[in-house]
């Protein structure tokens, strides 16, 4: 990584060239900020570049389940990965885990799991992580992995899980900058706020404890920067306009077009604040929601259990729903049958029984996959027949 007092080797007259024209413009050689790609950053001291010229930068993603995603995820990482790879194609992702959360066997990493494996999966994130956890362990994981660049989206389960104060928050993003800028040449760190949650919607109480946290971070941000270690606020709702029953499945998680809110917020104060890759490409990409496949069950009948509906896991399945029609005994008529619906499943749950039989009578059943709020399309029918 380097600092403007290691660009000997560019020449100093292009250096000095350049910072003269900062110095007038008053801006950063991105340009300006307002409503350019960027606007949601804040830091303090002029642009700088990252890596150490012999190899790629490396970024390490500091997160939660916002980061670390869930089977049949892109990810944000992934959106961001596939943009900056285009100017830098020996760009590094690092970290002590590579994998996405795997709903269908509670799995904590499986590197099997994305949508797309193809990119640089390394992370620092875990679902249920808190600021709290990572202000304690990042010193150890920056040693170890030598990022550049931090990205760090962090702090919803502290105020929503351990109900924090957020002043107490931001005494913990101070240690968490303390702890990974303790060595001789520490990472540039690009720090965000807490997302919009649906719980922010329905509880004002909840947003004002959010609205608290967040806007203590460009303070700390313009405290905590130094030469060749700058911190920046990113903030990605300003700047990306994040609305929960928009950007989200569940209210808090982002969905596709929520990753690539944050993949652009990301990219532009890269860009911005560092010099480094591009802003992303506006307007975003349209984007496919919820499971992309449908279930594909069996079912049989099982003495002494009755009808046992079985399938294979789903990608990005996060419950199931069941649905049985009856004919036969009941005399139904042609036309649509009357649908009767069982309570959602979870996704590690993948087995369902239909019991009390009626004798003469056949059955119908569909299975639907659902990623939160995102509803997929049900199977097609299965049918088991009782004998009479």
């Amino acid at each position: 990584m380097l600092d403007l007092t290691r660009l000997r080797s560019r020449g100093a007259a292009v250096l000095a060239a350049v910072l003269a024209v900062v110095l007038v413009a008053g801006c950063d050689p991105a340009g300006g900020r307002g409503g350019e790609p960027g606007g949601g950053a804040s830091g303090s001291g002029d642009a700088a570049p990252l890596g150490d010229g012999g190899r790629g930068v490396r970024v390490m993603a500091v997160g939660d389940s916002l980061t670390h995603g869930g089977t049949g995820d892109f990810t944000w990482r992934y959106r961001l990965w596939n943009h900056l790879a285009d100017t830098d194609p020996d760009l590094e992702f690092v970290g002590p885990r590579d994998g996405v959360e795997n709903r269908a066997t509670e799995g904590e990493d499986e590197h099997d799991g994305y949508a797309d494996p193809d990119f640089g999966t390394a992370h620092d994130a875990m679902w249920g992580r808190t600021l709290k956890d990572a202000s304690q362990e990042v010193g150890d994981t920056v040693a170890e992995y030598d990022p550049d660049v931090l990205l760090v989206l962090l702090g919803i389960n502290d105020l929503g899980w351990l109900g924090a104060e957020p002043e107490r928050m931001h005494g913990q993003v101070r240690d968490l900058l303390e702890e990974a800028r303790q060595g001789d040449d520490p990472p540039q760190v690009l720090l965000a706020g807490v997302l919009p949650t649906q719980r922010g919607v329905d509880d004002p109480s909840f947003s004002a404890k959010v609205g608290a946290y967040n806007s203590g971070l460009d303070a700390i941000a313009e405290d905590e920067s130094r030469s060749g270690a700058r911190v920046v606020h990113v903030d990605i709702a300003d700047a990306e306009s994040y609305l929960p029953d928009r950007d989200t499945y569940d209210g808090t998680h982002p969905n596709a077009r929520g990753e690539l809110k944050i993949a652009a917020a990301f990219a532009d104060a890269l860009h911005a604040e560092f010099g480094y890759g591009a802003a992303y490409p506006r307007p975003l990409p349209e984007t496919e929601f919820g499971p992309q496949q449908s279930p594909e069950p069996t079912a049989e009948l099982v003495p002494g259990q009755g009808a046992v509906v079985r399938w294979e896991p789903v990608p990005g399945a996060t419950t199931y729903r069941v649905r049985w029609a009856e004919e036969g005994q009941a005399g139904a008529g042609e036309g649509e049958p009357v649908w009767s619906r069982a309570r959602p499943l979870p996704a590690y749950e993948r087995t369902w029984t239909l019991e009390d039989l009626d004798p003469g009578a056949e059955y119908t059943f569909q299975v639907r996959a659902d990623k939160g709020w995102h509803k997929g399309g049900y199977s097609d029918a299965v049918v088991v027949s009782t004998e009479a």
